[in-house]
């Protein structure tokens, strides 16, 4: 359904997200890029958060990952 959606994490890990249009182009990434956010979110502030308008029909991925490299945990 198309509206507005709003992505985010609760985690005592500092967390990053990025959402894409479609696949992602390893050779190319930003072309697809949508959105990305490091500490916007809740909590301790280092969560992210993003909010898009989303379309029906369309295919988005979203990736969330750790602000540091080898940071592991629940």
């Amino acid at each position: 359904t198309s509206g507005m959606y709003r992505f985010s994490t609760n985690s005592s890990i500092d967390t990053y997200g990025l959402l894409y249009d479609g696949e992602i182009d390893p050779s190319f990434p930003s072309n697809s890029l949508l959105a990305y956010n490091d500490d916007g979110g809740p909590g301790y502030g280092l969560q992210f958060k993003i909010i898009a308008n989303l379309q029906t029909g369309s295919t988005y991925t979203i990736v969330v990952t750790t602000h540091g490299a080898l940071i592991t945990g629940a």
